[in-house]
C-alpha cells in the first residue's frame, strides 16, 4: 500500500510539472504573438518607402500648392518613423514592439540593405530640409534605391515568416510531447487509484 501511494505522489507531482512545463509553452506562442508587431513594422516599411517617394514626385513635378503641401507634411511625418523603425529592425525598439536579437538570416538582409536605405535617407533628409525647392539629384537618388530596397523588404518579409513557422512548429511538437505525458500520467494514477479502491496490490 505505501509504495503505491509513492507511485501515485510521483505520478501526481509529474503530472502539475509537465502542466506548468505545457502552459510555459504556451505563454511562448502569446509571446510570439509580437512577432505580427514585426510583420506590421516591415509591410510599413515598404509603404513608408514607396509614399514618400511618391511625395517626391510630387514636389518635384506639381505645381497645385495644396498637393504640395500635403505632400510635405506628410514627408516630414514619415521620415523620422521610418528611420525609427529601420533602426528597430537592426537593433530592437521596445516601443515598436520589435525584438533586440532577430534572426541571423534577417540581420543579414536588413544589413545588406543600407545600401539602398542610407543613399534614400541622406536625399531626403535634403529633400525634407528644402522641400520648397527639390535637387533633382537627391530626389533620383530616392527613385534609384525605392525599389531595391522595397525588395529587400519583402525578402525580409519572407525569412521572418520562415523564422516564425519554424519556432512555431518546434513548439507544437513540444507541447504534442507533453500532452501524450500528461495523459499518460493520469491514466498511470487512475490506475493506482482503482487499485485501492478494489484493495489489490501492485
Amino acid at each position: 500500500m505505501k509504495k503505491r501511494m509513492i507511485y501515485a505522489w510521483i505520478a501526481c507531482i509529474a503530472t502539475v510539472v509537465a502542466l506548468v512545463i505545457l502552459l510555459g509553452l504556451l505563454s511562448i506562442w502569446v509571446a510570439f504573438g509580437s512577432a505580427a508587431n514585426v510583420m506590421v513594422q516591415i509591410d510599413l516599411q515598404r509603404a513608408r518607402a514607396e509614399r514618400m517617394t511618391k511625395d517626391v514626385l510630387i514636389l518635384q513635378y506639381r505645381t497645385d500648392i495644396q498637393e504640395r503641401s500635403q505632400a510635405t507634411s506628410e514627408l516630414q511625418d514619415t521620415l523620422p518613423l521610418w528611420q525609427q523603425a529601420q533602426s528597430g529592425l537592426k537593433s530592437g525598439d521596445s516601443v515598436l514592439g520589435l525584438p533586440r536579437h532577430p534572426p541571423a538570416e534577417v540581420l543579414i538582409v536588413v544589413s545588406q540593405m543600407q545600401s539602398d536605405y542610407v543613399p534614400m535617407q541622406v536625399a531626403l533628409q535634403k529633400i525634407v530640409s528644402a522641400p520648397d525647392k527639390i535637387d533633382a539629384i537627391q530626389a533620383q537618388i530616392v527613385y534609384d534605391h525605392e525599389h531595391g530596397y522595397v525588395v529587400a523588404m519583402s525578402q525580409a518579409v519572407l525569412l521572418w515568416q520562415q523564422y516564425i513557422d519554424d519556432v512555431f512548429l518546434h513548439i507544437f511538437w513540444i507541447e504534442f510531447g507533453l500532452v501524450l505525458t500528461v495523459l499518460s500520467l493520469v491514466l498511470v494514477n487512475f490506475f493506482f487509484t482503482i487499485k485501492r479502491l478494489k484493495g489489490g496490490t501492485p
